[in-house]
């Protein structure tokens, strides 16, 4: 965390960076399923709960790119699902909504 809020603030700009080194300063994630898990729990565990995922970059051929999504959504994510609540989970009102047909009798009874 200390890295990015150094790099959000303009030191340390990770322009010339290998790929090695923006691995080790956390910028980048990368490896095998359980390398990118445990790289991702310990974001996780520091307090990060939203990542964007880069799936492509560079020269990476589309086949490569589709192998590496297959493996994250295979090897990756159900090492993650206990860190929290999904995307439909977080995204479902607490309250169930209403029927139509309740909401527009309370409407009609309102306007009287």
């Amino acid at each position: 965390v200390r890295t990015n809020l150094m790099i959000m603030s303009g030191i340390d700009k990770p322009r010339s960076d290998s790929f090695e080194s923006l691995m080790q300063k956390g910028i980048v994630i990368a490896g095998s399923p359980t390398t990118v898990a445990r790289q991702m729990k310990e974001w996780y565990r520091r307090g990060v709960g939203h990542l964007l995922m880069m799936n492509q970059a560079g020269g990476l051929s589309p086949e490569r790119t589709r192998r590496s999504m297959k493996l994250f959504a295979e090897e990756v994510y159900p090492e993650l699902r206990e860190l929290g609540p999904s995307a439909e989970e977080m995204l479902r009102p607490a309250v169930p909504p209403e029927p139509a047909s309740v909401v527009q009798g309370r409407v009609m009874s309102a306007e009287g």
